[in-house]
């Protein structure tokens, strides 16, 4: 059909106008209103619609496969465990309140990974309990923990996936900073293209925003020194007053990190590492 051959680039659209308002294949330029006339008559076509229809799906698929990037998925992991820790964190809380409800004393001296496992193999017999709870009160409890206990397991596996993403899409990156704080580097810019066009303050910067903007608004309230980079461990195991200038040295090399993982240079994390551990310390 000669609708699909515009479609296809073989004639213009200005042809396939005329045709609409049957003026053939004349030469007289077409004026404003004719075109638009020509262009609903087309737009009414069904076999122009249908593949219009097709082509536009087509682009769409395109567009959606150029887009993906595979550091959306270390994004998307790293933003998952962040949620599992929450809500370890959470649930933790609440099975320690619990236990204690059964067991007082051993609940307030328990680390919680004990009194996880003490759920979970089973409640001894005990005098001492603050209540005389039924065994069906002591299986909801056991079910909490078993729950939370299932919750770290899968956070544990998430975080060895993540650990192949992130060495496999940033290896430099990961091996300055490692695999947690490259991804939420990565999650905090949106992507490895912005975080390798971020300048070195900016990096630092991540993770502090709100911070930042407190000092905008308030003079009086202290600047950030670092964000996301304060979980390092050489920001950690460093002197107070040394956070600043290790934050910078950090920030430094993982910007150069972040354009070499972008333009798959060479593998030179080990390297930038070294110069780091001579300077600050090394990791310990």
């Amino acid at each position: 059909m000669h609708v699909l051959r515009t479609l296809a680039g073989v004639v213009s659209l200005d042809d396939e106008f005329r045709v609409a308002l049957g003026q053939g294949d004349a030469e007289t330029p077409l004026d404003a209103e004719q075109r638009i006339k020509a262009a609903h008559a087309l737009a009414q076509h069904p076999e122009f619609r249908a593949e219009l229809r097709k082509r536009t799906l087509e682009e769409t698929k395109r567009g959606v496969r150029e887009s993906f990037t595979e550091d959306q998925l270390a994004i998307a992991s790293i933003r998952l465990i962040e949620d599992l820790d929450r809500g370890i964190s959470m649930l933790g809380k609440r099975f320690h309140e619990w236990y204690g409800l059964a067991f007082p004393a051993a609940a307030h001296a328990a680390e919680p990974d004990a009194a996880i496992r003490a759920a979970l193999s089973g409640f001894p017999d005990d005098e001492a309990m603050s209540a005389a709870l039924q065994k069906e009160d002591l299986e909801h409890i056991k079910a909490v923990a078993a729950a939370l206990d299932d919750l770290r397991a899968f956070r544990e596996r998430e975080s060895h996936a993540l650990e192949e993403k992130m060495r496999a899409i940033c290896p430099n990156i990961t091996a300055i900073a490692g695999a947690g704080i490259g991804a939420k580097l990565l999650s905090k810019a949106g992507s490895l293209q912005r975080l390798a066009t971020l300048p070195s303050g900016t990096v630092q910067m991540l993770g502090a925003e709100q911070a930042l903007f407190r000092h905008l608004r308030n003079r009086n309230a202290r600047p950030p020194k670092y964000g996301i980079l304060h979980e390092h461990p050489l920001i950690l195991t460093a002197k107070r007053s040394d956070h600043g200038k290790v934050a910078r040295a950090l920030a430094d090399k993982l910007s150069l990190a972040a354009r070499v993982d972008y333009f798959k240079g060479e593998f030179i994390g080990d390297q930038l590492r070294a110069k780091l551990d001579e300077r600050f310390g090394s990791r310990p």
